[in-house]
């Protein structure tokens, strides 16, 4: 029968981790097992519909440094083909106990973000082009709308004046 294990930390070691290629990665959780007869820390990682699991070690070998020294760890490579963020999950097995889950993410970068060339390229170009087209016919239509009320103001300021000069010229002509 196990005992109760719990991990005090999780460090993931990375580079930008890309869409498409396959990306070193590096695991570290430090677990502290009050009876020692944890034997079992299982890490997996979760990008969109991709799943891989991967044991750690406490061996001092694939990655792990010092043997029995309860930081366990994995040095692998990760192909991701979707998502836009990875879940990673460390959880250990200490006999019939399972430990709580730790969580962590690591973003995922694809080479179509990167740039704005590409952006526009994609769907900004477009969006931008619609954009300036809106606003044009916006401020076109609120131009001739301006122009229509400053006619009718004149038009009604026109129909206050009672002074026709060409009335006065036929007084001046007598």
């Amino acid at each position: 029968m196990g005992g109760w294990c719990f991990f005090y930390f999780l460090f993931i070691k990375k580079k930008n981790q890309k869409l498409g290629e396959s990306n070193p990665i590096f695991v570290t959780v430090r677990l502290d097992d009050l009876d020692g007869t944890t034997q079992m820390v299982f890490c997996k990682f979760k990008a969109g519909a991709v799943e891989q699991e991967f044991e750690l070690r406490d061996d001092g070998l694939g990655g792990d440094s010092i043997a029995g020294d309860d930081i366990w760890s994995i040095q692998t490579a990760l192909l991701v083909n979707d998502g836009s963020i990875a879940q990673v999950e460390v959880w250990a097995i200490d006999g019939e106990v399972v430990s709580p889950i730790l969580f962590g993410q690591l973003p995922i970068k694809s080479e179509e973000n990167n740039n704005i060339i590409s952006w526009f390229l994609s769907g900004g170009l477009p969006l931008l082009a619609f954009m300036i087209t809106l606003f044009l016919a916006i401020g076109i239509l609120y131009s001739l709308n301006r122009r229509k009320e400053l006619a009718k103001d004149l038009e009604m300021i026109e129909s206050w004046s009672t002074f026709d000069p060409r009335e006065l010229d036929d007084e001046f002509n007598e």
